[in-house]
This record gives structure tokens, C-alpha cells and sequence, in this order.
């Protein structure tokens, strides 16, 4: 997440930037603000032309503050200015690309002088950029080729159920059929009305999950005029006909709290009608349950979005809440007023996680699927006891988590559960005295005298602390740590390795094959 206004250029080759859920092409001279509190991903991908392979791509990213003046400009400017409106959101740069560029270089000269007086000079040059950005931005985004293509997808996901055709899309783009094609397939990787297809199944799937009527009336909702066509397509996608999908959605769900949640769901192959939802926070739900959940709760600064979450459960009106076990009391009987709540145990509860699998699985009528999921977690967790011990063997493994400029020690209970109780691998002493689920704060000097062959570190994924990652990697306490010299030092994502959950298990323990080679 961008705690700050963002500024992307791209300087050389061709990417993508995922930006509010929406996906765009962007390509040399394009620049992108990237508004403070939104969640971003850039990266650069390899170009439509071939003979262009050997460029790897280059942009710079700025992130800055912007406050108001106060009124008549009498008063201070203290007031944040996040939405940045006399800078274009998007667009391009052409004849100024190259003067961009020697502002970029120089700005970052002056940044890391470090003399203060440079960074009055990086400041400067960097508002004569913007003020540069403002005056001389060409085309939107919205107004080329590619924007068209993104726009037309936008349009589909809005008009699903409207007579759509190759021809009236590409028309729409004011591109030909063949060109439209070909752009569209290339960026989001499938055909235009493969992808008319699926936004309708999706849309279909929530429509029968929320019970909204006949199979005639939804086959209509979505845009098939015959239901027969509409039950066999769904087949073809899901492996189930709309009939017998329904019949798997025995009851109107809710959970509350917290994503993990779905973590037991996924293992009994139940989908809730509402849930905490985030692509960034809780990115493997989101991509493989999202599209089947028609509610998406706010995942993100939940504290802060809490009434809205609560109200949002209130209209869905469930026949089941679930939540985790420890949430506030007011919050407890809002749920309660809303239906009935089933609490779900952390890892410090008296049931452990299997036992809750089983009892979760029983009070959805879902026991078989319960008792066929514990059954293959055995057996994969037998395999990797196997695999591991010849590779890892007593080598004692330490996690470690990155935040804002500071390593910590970590007792995430998930990742302790994986590594510690189920794997039977051995824990650094660091780990000694640590609470399970607290950390303690820990220096590169400690860690380097430390008994750890193993370190598997989970980087925060905000600005500061990304920023400081890519810094302390050139740092020479960071190469002398033995760790590092040996090539032990792994970076694991925060899911799942901070979550503690049946799914999470899983992924955990298929990470550290992969990482072992296995």
C-alpha cells in the first residue's frame, strides 16, 4: 500500500500496473500517480516484440506529501492533499522524456548525497518535474489504443447481460475484430468473449449463491436467453451443472473478522456469501474464492472499516456468522442480532486446529470433506517430513520479518505450527522464551552470532519497509551474515506464512519443498 502519493515513469520498455483492480499496459514515456492509501503492483513483463527481449525495462517511483493551502493562502499548509488534482493521473510523455529523465537522475543524485543541503535541491527539482508533468502530459490512458482495450473490459463488466458480439466490442474500441483481438487476448490472456463468458458464470454463481430466483430468470440475469446453453456452459467451466452447485450451498454464510477464516472453508470446500476479501492482504482467496463471494468485506485496516463491515453483514442477512473467537463484545452482539455466530479458536484455544476442522465440518453438514481433506494433509505432510529431512536435516531454522527499519524475531503461530510442531524441524534459540504469536526485535548483529542455518524472512509489504529492504540487501552487514554467504536466507510471503489456518498449512509446507528443491 502506498502510504504517500506515488509518481511512476517509465523510462524504457514495457509493464503492467495493477492499480484499484483494475490492470493497465503501460510502456515507455507513460507515467501513473498512484493516489496516497491505494494498493499498487508495477512490474515489468517481457515486450510483444521479440527483437526487444534484451531491454529489461526502467522506471522510477517517487513518493511524496502534498498539503492545501489554507483559505486565501493565509493559513498554513497542513492539510494532507492526497488526491494531488493539478497533476493528470495518467498520461504521457513524449518530447519530455528525455528532460524527465535528467531530473529523475539528478534528483536522486542529490537524495543520497548526504549533505543536507542536497536534499533542498532534490526537493526543488522535484516540484519543477511536476510542475513540468502538468504542463506538458499528453494522451490519458483513457484515449489510446490500450486504454481503449482496458476500457472495453470495463464495459463488459458492467454490461454482461447486454447482447455482446467480437464485432460490437472491437467497435466499441473503434479498433478491427482481428486487432481488437489479438490486444485483448495479449493483455488479459484470453479472447474477448472468453472473457464475456466468464465475467457471466462468475456473475452466475452469486446470483445462485444469494438464492435470486429461477435457473431462468439468472441464465437471463447474466446474459443467456436459453437456460438449457446457459446450464451447459456452466458445466463446461465449473464441472457441476447450476442445479448441483446449489445444492453444495446448504447455507447463507458470513465471516467476520478476519480472512483466515476462509482458510477452513477452502479445506471444506464451502463458500461463504460474505467475507473479508483484499488482492494484496489476502491475495490466494481472493484470486480462487473472490469470484464466488458476492459480499467482499473490507480485509484492509479492519479496526477502521469496522461499522461498515458489520452494516454490510446486516443486509446480507446470513443464516451463519462465523468469527474468531476474542472479538469485541459490542461487536458480538451486533452479529448476534443478525443471526447465529459460531466461534472459531485461534491458535491459543483448547481445541486444536483439527479438532475445530472437524467440528466446523459437522455443523455445515460436511464431514465427508472434512475427514477426505485431513486425510491428504497427512499424506502430504509425511512426504515432506520425508523430503526435508534428508535436505534439511538438524539445521536450525530461525523466521524473521522485516517492518519499516527493523528485523524482528517471529513466533507467528502458523508458521510455528508448520515448521516446530508438524514438520518437527529445529528452532534457533533466538526463538527461546517467545510467546507463540509475539516477536521481539532483533539486530543483524544478533542474528549473525546466532545458532540459525535457516533464516525464512517475511518482508512487509508497504513503501518504508520495501524501500529499506532494498537498501540493507547492498548493505555489508547484511552480506557478511554467514546466512546469507551460504545462500540460506529465504524471502517467504506474508500468507501464508502469518497466517494460521488449515489452507495456510498447506501452502507453508509446499513453500518449503519448493524451496528445497523438491
Amino acid at each position: 500500500m502506498h502510504v504517500l502519493t506515488a509518481l511512476i515513469l517509465v523510462h524504457e520498455g514495457e509493464g503492467v500496473l495493477e492499480l484499484a483492480d483494475r490492470k493497465r499496459l503501460v510502456r515507455k514515456g507513460d507515467f501513473i500517480v498512484c493516489p496516497a492509501g491505494s494498493t499498487s503492483l508495477f512490474y515489468f513483463h517481457t515486450p510483444s516484440n521479440p527483437s526487444d527481449a534484451s531491454n529489461s525495462g526502467l522506471a522510477t517511483m517517487f513518493h511524496f506529501d502534498a498539503y492545501r493551502w489554507g483559505e486565501n493562502f493565509q493559513e498554513s499548509p497542513t492539510v494532507p492533499d492526497t488526491t494531488c488534482p493539478w497533476l493528470p493521473s495518467s498520461g504521457k510523455l513524449a518530447s519530455q522524456l528525455e528532460r524527465i529523465g535528467v531530473y529523475c537522475r539528478s534528483i536522486f543524485e542529490h537524495f543520497y548525497s548526504g549533505e543536507d543541503r542536497s536534499l533542498w535541491l532534490a526537493r526543488i527539482e522535484f516540484e519543477h518535474m511536476l510542475h513540468e508533468i502538468s504542463l506538458y502530459a499528453g494522451t490519458p490512458f483513457s484515449n489510446d489504443r490500450i486504454g481503449a482495450v482496458e476500457s472495453t473490459k470495463a464495459f463488459i463488466d458492467q454490461h454482461y447481460a447486454d447482447e455482446l458480439s467480437l464485432e460490437k466490442l472491437a467497435g466499441l474500441a473503434e479498433l478491427s475484430p482481428k486487432y481488437f483481438a489479438e490486444q485483448f487476448k495479449k493483455y488479459y490472456a484470453v479472447s474477448p468473449m472468453e472473457y464475456v463468458a466468464e465475467v457471466r458464470l462468475r456473475k452466475a454463481k452469486q446470483l445462485l449463491a444469494s438464492g435470486s430466483g429461477p435457473m431462468k430468470e439468472i441464465a437471463h440475469a447474466v446474459g443467456y436467453r436459453d437456460e438449457f446453453y446457459f446450464s451447459r456452459k456452466f458445466k463446461k467451466s465449473f464441472g457441476v451443472s447450476p442445479s448441483a452447485y446449489l445444492k453444495t450451498r446448504h447455507t447463507k454464510i458470513a465471516v467476520f473478522g478476519t480472512s483466515a477464516i476462509l482458510g477452513y472453508l477452502a479445506a471444506l470446500d464451502a463458500a461463504p456469501y460474505a467475507a473479508p476479501l483484499h488482492p494484496k492482504w489476502s491475495p490466494y482467496y481472493y484470486r480462487t474464492m473472490g469470484p464466488d463471494i458476492p459480499v467482499h468485506l473490507n480485509a484492509y485496516l479492519h479496526r477502521q472499516f469496522q461499522q461498515e463491515n458489520l452494516e454490510q453483514i446486516q443486509a446480507a442477512q446470513p443464516e451463519l456468522i462465523l468469527c474468531p473467537s476474542g472479538v469485541q463484545d459490542w461487536e458480538l452482539d451486533v452479529l448476534r442480532k443478525c443471526s447465529r455466530v459460531y466461534e472459531i479458536e485461534g491458535a491459543h484455544g483448547e481445541k486444536a486446529w483439527r479438532e475445530q476442522l472437524k467440528d466446523l465440518g459437522a455443523l455445515l453438514h460436511r464431514e465427508e470433506e472434512a475427514d477426505a481433506w485431513l486425510a491428504k494433509f497427512d499424506e502430504l505432510l509425511a512426504e515432506a517430513k520425508q523430503s526435508l529431512s534428508s535436505i534439511i536435516g538438524g539445521a536450525r531454522v530461525l523466521p524473521i520479518r522485516l517492518f519499516n527499519d527493523n528485523f524482528y524475531v517471529s513466533g507467528d503461530e502458523g508458521a510455528s505450527e508448520t515448521l516446530f510442531t508438524q514438520l518437527g524441524l529445529v528452532p534457533s534459540e533466538m526463538l527461546n522464551g517467545l510467546k507463540p504469536g509475539d516477536s521481539r526485535r532483533s539486530t543483524l548483529a544478533e542474528i549473525r552470532k546466532s545458532d540459525a542455518d535457516l533464516l525464512l524472512l517475511v518482508v512487509r509489504q508497504d513503501s518504508r519497509t520495501l524501500e529499506h529492504w532494498r537498501s540493507i540487501q547492498r548493505h555489508p552487514d547484511w552480506l557478511s551474515l554467514p546466512q546469507v554467504k551460504r545462500g540460506a536466507v529465504y524471502v517467504m510471503s506474508s500468507y501464508p506464512w502469518r497466517e494460521y489456518s488449515p489452507t495456510a498449512f498447506v501452502h507453508m509446507i509446499q513453500d518449503l519443498l519448493r524451496i528445497s528443491g523438491n
